[in-house]
């Protein structure tokens, strides 16, 4: 009996409320300022407002539970009905801070599967689901539910009206491509309490200009932030561990200090930015950067290349592995006839690549992923005997280090030195090259050798002198075997070699080349 008497008592406040919305509302279809709405029965809202005024309403505020009835009506205000068609809804402004989303009431939304099968999308608690306003192309200014702690895949997606969007700090998750493509929002602050942020997610937000990453997230999901061409400052907290696939793709950062959280930075994440000011926390236990260029921390291992602007780059001496894609940033190229017209930023420069004499591996697709179309010239490297190039995955070896397609391989000349050319053409990824010269690398620029120490022609062997003390002394024939290894004191150095042959000396990975 109670139940029955507590029932009659919210009818009769929604009649009370339809009655007033009624007289709110004039004849004639007006556009309405703003109205308020108290919901008391999920379910409600479609009664509330008159089927002959619900397109006339510009700003509105819902309190009370909201269901898939609910959201079902707020889509067709805002210009999208449950099939994802045109509505005439003119809704610019959407207060939903005293509302809750529950569970119930029909599909909000639907969608024909690729197998010709219809999905359809209901409510449920706390969480605005798949497509809940997926364009709704009249939408200007959202406050969503306090209450609220999903938002879901393709929410606001091609909103692109919208400018505004508050965001309660209860919200944890923000899905895949959940405000992709909403080309004039301005305005986003993430909660702090925020954990996901989706792939996709903020996709095609041409108008944003700056984001305060939360440090509760740990993943930025790959093209979170993809072509966010106008997004120059961006701030990244601790505790955030990875940064995915093109996060930062086509957008307008010139610098971005990385906290020392981070342990990963996946390839091409600032693919075509102008990026030329990256900084890592000195406390990263895992990366270090040096002019633009990302190092493990022992420096061992060259991990991302990010010289915008750059023509030439000699990798250093202390590197022995050039990891995954690490140049993928600048040497991948859109062919010139697809470039997109509204991006002028970081177009890759870079042409000629010196490779260190103690280079020891190259690891697969370092230098690039796959392009008909590329800038670079000209690789040197000056070891004799060509580094490791690909990757085991079980069974397959991958050796596709520069490029992924014959015509890259045809483009760019691969310069070896003088008696080692041979040793290339059947080498491991380097093999593919169309073409291969041999040089005497003692006179390309990044080669040269120090005046610190001299080579001098004896009976026997050679002579080293002005060795600085210390330094790391190794001898090769043109074979690439390595016959001597020692330190110099600081005094001369007599080495005994036969004649009649072509021997290579390194000094601290200098080299130079002596003929008895």
């Amino acid at each position: 009996m109670l139940m029955k008497q507590n029932l009659l008592v919210k009818r009769c406040r929604m009649c009370l409320t339809l009655l007033l919305v009624l007289i709110l509302l004039p004849a004639g279809g007006a556009a309405q300022s703003e109205i308020h709405l108290d919901v008391l029965v999920p379910g409600a809202l479609p009664h509330l407002i008159p089927e002959s005024e619900k397109y006339n309403v510009v700003s509105l505020s819902v309190k009370g539970e909201l269901n898939g009835d609910d959201l079902r009506m707020l889509r067709e205000m805002a210009g999208s009905d449950v099939n994802g068609s045109a509505t005439p809804g003119i809704l610019e402004n959407l207060d939903l801070s005293e509302a809750r989303m529950v569970a119930g009431g029909d599909p909000y939304f639907s969608l024909e599967a690729g197998d010709g099968t219809m999905r359809y999308y209901y409510a449920s608690n706390d969480s605005l689901g798949y497509a809940a306003f997926f364009s709704c192309g009249s939408l200007k200014r959202v406050v969503l539910p306090e209450s609220l702690s999903v938002v879901g895949d393709w929410v606001f997606a091609n909103c692109v009206s919208l400018t505004e969007l508050v965001c309660p700090e209860n919200v944890k998750s923000i899905g895949a491509y959940a405000f992709s493509f909403c080309t004039s929002l301005t305005q986003i602050v993430l909660p702090a309490g925020l954990t996901e942020i989706g792939e996709n997610a903020f996709q095609a937000c041409y108008s944003i200009r700056s984001l305060n990453i939360p440090g509760g997230i740990k993943n930025l999901e790959d093209y979170a932030f993809f072509y966010c061409v106008n997004l120059s400052e961006v701030t990244l907290n601790e505790g955030l561990e990875e940064i995915g696939h093109q996060v930062f793709s086509f957008n307008s950062m010139k610098e971005l200090s990385l906290p020392a959280s981070v342990r990963k930075i996946s390839p091409l994440a600032f693919f075509y930015t102008e990026l030329r000011n990256l900084k890592i926390h000195p406390d990263n236990p895992e990366l270090t950067v040096r002019e633009n260029v990302v190092y493990s921390k022992d420096l061992t291992h060259l991990k991302l290349f990010l010289q915008y602007g750059a023509d030439t780059f000699t990798v250093p001496g202390h590197v022995r592995v050039i990891d995954t894609q690490a140049f993928a940033d600048l040497l991948y190229l859109l062919h010139p006839e697809n470039y997109p017209e509204d991006i002028s930023v970081g177009k890759p420069t870079l042409k000629k690549i010196i490779l260190n004499p103690e280079l020891e591996k190259v690891e697969y697709g370092a230098f690039a992923l796959t392009t008909d179309y590329t800038v670079l010239e000209e690789i040197v490297c000056p070891s004799i005997n060509p580094p490791a190039c690909g990757t085991q995955d079980g069974e397959q070896y991958w050796e596709d280090v520069f490029f992924m397609n014959e015509e890259g391989y045809g483009l760019t000349v691969l310069r070896v030195p003088e008696g080692c050319g041979q040793r290339y053409r059947e080498a491991l990824g380097w093999r593919k090259f169309q073409h291969i010269l041999e040089t005497d690398l003692t006179g390309i620029e990044g080669m040269e050798a120090s005046d610190d120490w001299k080579l001098q022609p004896v009976a026997g062997g050679v002579k080293v002198l002005q060795a600085p003390a210390g330094a790391e002394l190794r001898v090769y024939d043109l074979q690439g075997r390595l016959l001597h290894q020692l330190r110099a004191n600081g005094a001369e150095i007599s080495i005994p070699l036969p004649a009649g042959s072509v021997y290579v000396v390194k000094v601290n990975g200098v080299s130079r080349k002596v003929v008895l």
